[in-house]
């Protein structure tokens, strides 16, 4: 089976009625992004995940045989595991959709603000943040050369030409800063001093803490201060600069999910796939159970480390709060 331009389209346009079922998708500008934008030419080929999530063959869109398959994979709200290392470890993967819809939207981008993304990976978050703000306003870093030229040329393609730069993204990029947002596509322990200072006074670094997404807001003392998105996230764990992260990496994993409001994220199904951080009582990584406690009105994130303080009481979700002056912790680099 081939697509034609308009079953690619018909494709997208599926999607769209699929997020915006699920609770994903409510603004109508960052809608017509995802209805306009494809997501096929940033993922020619992708590795198929089976029921257990372990990490199986290559489906090639170019294959008559996998097209099916690599057709549902792609649009369907799934994270798609794009690269993985020697020793089967994903290294790239193009983020569950419903997690990058609710993510640019709590961005809440407006005209002419400049973004910095952490972990161009694929290349399709850029081009849709392109396509919301125009190409000379979108900075996107990663620190795999590979993937910076794979996802170039498919931004190229596209019709896109934002700026995209092989370099180490817990740094940021400052040669192009300040800018008015900051979005990370890979997870964190710390959220990075550098991309406080990158951003400006009532700007937004949006990032991913263990299982949780925080929207912080930069004040004039540099400080990022918010609460966390009642949706549970996961991604790949940031990159040092000699290539892996020094966690070890867990013989299972979750793909990134999002889990909507009202619902507890401990009542909530997740997908499966090895696209991102797993779910595991061995590792070095969080229990299942203490997952939830991003979210949980019961909970609070320390900055002084990378794991939620259960506090007493009841409220709305926790309030993080991060100053410039603190250092990023042992591992990472803007990826993915």
């Amino acid at each position: 089976m081939t697509l034609t331009d308009a079953g690619y389209r018909q494709r997208r346009q599926h999607l769209v009625a699929q997020l915006h079922t699920t609770g994903h998708l409510t603004s109508p500008t960052v809608a017509g992004a995802f209805a306009s934008v494809a997501r096929h030419p940033f993922a020619p080929a992708v590795y198929d995940v089976n029921s257990h999530g372990q990490v199986g063959d290559v489906l090639h869109a170019t294959r008559p045989e996998h097209q099916d398959a690599y057709l549902a994979a792609v649009y369907g709200d799934e994270a798609i595991v794009t690269q993985i290392a020697e020793d089967g470890r994903p290294t790239s993967s193009s983020t569950q959709p419903g997690v990058m819809a609710v993510m640019l939207e709590a961005l809440d981008l407006q005209p002419g603000m400049t973004v910095l993304e952490i972990g161009t990976g694929t290349g399709y978050n850029a081009a849709l943040l392109a396509h919301l703000l125009g190409d000379e306003a979108v900075t996107s870093v990663d620190i795999d050369p590979h993937l910076v030229t794979t996802a170039t040329t498919a931004l190229h393609h596209a019709g896109y030409r934002p700026t995209v730069v092989a370099a180490d993204g817990l740094a940021g990029y400052p040669a192009r800063a300040p800018y008015d947002r900051l979005i990370a596509t890979c997870s964190v322990r710390r959220v990075p001093a550098a991309w406080l200072r990158q951003v400006k006074p009532g700007g937004l670094v949006l990032a991913n803490l263990s299982y949780g997404v925080v929207p912080l807001r930069v004040d004039d003392t540099g400080a990022g201060h918010g609460r966390f998105l009642p949706q549970v996230a996961a991604f790949i764990e940031a990159d040092p600069p000699t290539g892996r992260s020094d966690r070890p990496w867990p013989t299972w994993c979750h793909r990134a999910w999002v889990a909507p409001a009202p619902h507890h994220p401990a009542t909530t199904a997740m997908s499966r796939c090895s696209a991102t951080r797993a779910v595991s009582s061995g590792g070095g990584l969080p229990s299942r159970a203490s997952t939830t406690a991003p979210c949980s009105p019961t909970a609070k994130w320390s900055t002084a480390s990378s794991t939620p303080t259960p506090t007493p009481g009841h409220g709305s979700t926790p309030r993080a709060r991060l100053s410039p002056s603190r250092k990023a912790g042992p591992a990472g680099s803007g990826t993915r």
